[in-house]
């Protein structure tokens, strides 16, 4: 294994997460969305067709009422933060007519708030056109509440207050029920979520192959073009195999870091490095750490860590490579960031060599073999 393969596998867990994650969200939305993609390839049943043949759950059908008795129920949802209530959809009951009106069967229909107006004057054009004397006067039957839906199953409730409204009209005839119309299907919502689960899912498989390439090695060849660092490559895998790897996408070297970043693997030399400060990142579960990295060009680099532990080893590991880095989230640093950075990269070289010297100085000084203490 040679030195980008190995640099490589620090971008996989992060390749491994986009993938999964991608992945989850492609699946869920595929599946939430099959309806809406059923719905745009398929021609709905005419709802008169589909009571002939039995209702039968999932068909997606179509048709046009001008008969209405009126709302059974509402679909409310009550927010308990705020105390306040919501309707979602409200439960009317239609009537499909044969030929001479003679019979009528009940199609019970869930609604979207905003057909509510629509299906209320249906149920006023229904009462106007019934006489005592006359029977139903079809010329009042102006309106008509056209539409598409899916063909669901009632719950409970639903049936319940459905058989209620049928035994108040006739108490003596048959309200077996089982299913009812929604119109609240949000077809092209859910459409668009299939086609979104679809982009997902390729999103997955191009993450996966660019993983599988050269891509994650990208930066770092160009980083070792840039630094004149082409063909010590063998150099700089000793100096990774010899580093400390602090996490699945860490490793600090001894004179280089490297770090993955998404999908892709950054290198960095300490010696390049002005000014680094530590940020504490705190979540709600969780605390984590960023070691922030100025550097000479004033571009900034980050690695963050789960643990402080991680964080102390990176900085001492930093600090025995290039002393001269200015430590701490000063203020006077921040200012001199922004107004003065040549000031900056001056006070990191004058802490390099002001260490250096002290360290010539201290090799230099004699040293007495005699213990003067134990001298009489």
């Amino acid at each position: 294994m040679n030195f980008y393969s190995k640099v490589k596998k620090l971008a996989k867990t992060s390749a491994i997460a986009l993938v999964i994650t991608l992945s989850i969200i492609g699946i869920v939305l595929v599946i939430v969305g099959y309806k809406g993609l059923k719905f745009h390839i398929t021609e709905p049943v005419d709802i008169e067709e589909a009571l002939e043949d039995g209702f039968e759950k999932g068909t997606y059908v179509k048709g046009s009422f001008k008969l209405c008795l009126g709302q059974i129920a509402e679909y409310i949802t009550v927010n308990e933060d705020t105390n306040s209530e919501h309707t979602d959809a409200h439960f009317y009951m239609f009537i499909i007519p044969n030929e001479d009106y003679s019979e009528f069967v009940y199609v019970p229909l869930k609604i979207s708030n905003d057909d509510v107006k629509l299906a209320d004057e249906i149920v006023d054009q229904t009462y106007a056109s019934i006489s005592r004397s006359s029977g139903l006067d079809t010329s009042k039957l102006t309106k008509s509440y056209d539409f598409e839906g899916e063909i669901v199953e009632m719950d409970d409730e639903e049936e319940g207050f459905y058989k209620d409204s049928l035994e108040a009209i006739d108490p003596t005839g048959d309200c077996g029920v089982e299913y009812m119309v929604k119109t609240t299907i949000y077809k092209v919502p859910l459409f668009v979520a299939f086609i979104a689960g679809v982009l997902f899912l390729l999103g997955a498989v191009f993450s996966f192959v660019l993983y599988s390439g050269s891509f994650p090695v990208s930066r770092v060849k160009e980083y070792i073009v840039k630094k004149n660092l082409s063909g010590r490559e063998g150099y700089l895998e000793n100096d990774y195999d010899n580093g400390s790897f602090l996490s699945n996408n860490v490793t600090m070297g001894k004179e280089y870091a490297y770090f993955a970043s998404g999908l892709k693997v950054n290198m960095l030399a300490y010696e390049d490095i002005v000014w680094s400060y530590v940020d504490v990142v705190k979540s709600k579960n969780a605390v984590s750490y960023k070691i922030n990295m100025i550097l000479k060009n004033k571009e900034k680099k980050s690695i963050s860590f789960n643990t402080k532990t991680q964080t102390d080893t990176a900085c001492e590991i930093i600090l025995a490579s290039n002393i001269g880095v200015l430590v701490g989230n000063d203020k006077e640093f921040k200012k001199l960031f922004k107004s003065d950075f040549d000031e900056l990269v001056r006070r990191s070289e004058a802490k390099k060599r002001a260490a250096q010297m002290q360290s010539y100085e201290a090799e230099a000084k004699p040293q007495s073999f005699v213990d003067e203490s134990k001298q009489f």
